[in-house]
């Protein structure tokens, strides 16, 4: 490995929220819920009114309320900001950044 070189890639979490909006991959596609309307008429929204209250603890202070702020102005539907959570969860489960970092700077500082 004396010649391998590696890059990391990162990016914020409402970052990487935001570019899951804008892609079109069939994969990641959510169908619009009857539920949006409700969920926008709430007065304090929470990661708990989405289904995902793990969520919270990912943000920092102010990014959760450009987030709901967004569903708010109609911007993101609240289901699709909950979908596209969970598969952000679900990546933050399978893939640790910080571990691998600290794995490659270990073999090849």
């Amino acid at each position: 490995m004396k010649k391998a070189k590696f890059v990391i890639l990162d990016a914020p979490l409402l970052v990487r929220l935001k570019r899951l909006f804008t892609r079109n991959h069939a994969f990641i596609q959510i169908t619009k819920s009857v539920e949006d309307g409700i969920v926008i008429k709430q007065k304090n929204m929470s990661f708990s009114a989405l289904g995902i209250p793990e969520a919270s603890s990912l943000f920092t202070f102010a990014e959760p309320q450009e987030i709901f702020t967004g569903i708010k102005k109609g911007i993101y539907q609240h289901t699709e900001v909950s979908q596209k959570l969970k598969i952000l969860l679900e990546e933050s489960i399978n893939y640790n950044f910080q571990a691998t970092k600290i794995a490659l700077q270990t073999i090849t500082p």
